[in-house]
């Protein structure tokens, strides 16, 4: 805008610079705060020769409301590839691939929620339980 049109400080009270080109100012956001839940846990049983899948569900939501949009990424370190699902309605599902070979034991699944507009980011967690196979063969 023209300097000489504008009022000598923006909408905070911060003064312009009395030449320079103008413009309206900052615009400060506050963003809701969001909670992140890993709402499934699941169980599957050691297989030595082949990947597995499992299904993975979170729930987002803000001041107990559920979220719509933005993206939660499901990571369990060491078991297999990163996944990322949409938040509909609070909710976000995804398929995990299991690596072939991996040990049976408690991993964490770590859901890190990527905000939709308007929203803060936030991270919840849950346990991926891999058990032993029972019947002989499996190890």
């Amino acid at each position: 805008g023209l300097p000489s049109l504008a009022p000598s400080t923006d909408q905070r009270g911060a003064g312009r610079p009395p030449n320079g080109p103008t413009d309206l100012g900052s615009v400060q956001v506050s963003l809701a705060a969001t909670t992140t839940t890993v709402t499934s846990n699941p169980t599957v049983v050691f297989n030595k020769g082949s990947k597995q899948t499992v299904t993975l569900t979170a729930t987002v939501s803000s001041s107990g409301i559920p979220v719509n949009g933005g993206v939660v990424t499901f990571m369990i370190a060491g078991v297999g590839a990163d996944v990322q699902a949409n938040v509909n309605n609070g909710q976000a599902t995804a398929t995990f691939t299991i690596n072939a070979g991996v040990k049976p034991g408690k991993y964490t699944i770590v859901a890190d929620y990527g905000p939709a507009v308007g929203f803060r980011g936030s991270s919840g967690s849950g346990i991926l339980t891999i058990s032993r196979h029972r019947g002989g063969g499996g190890e």
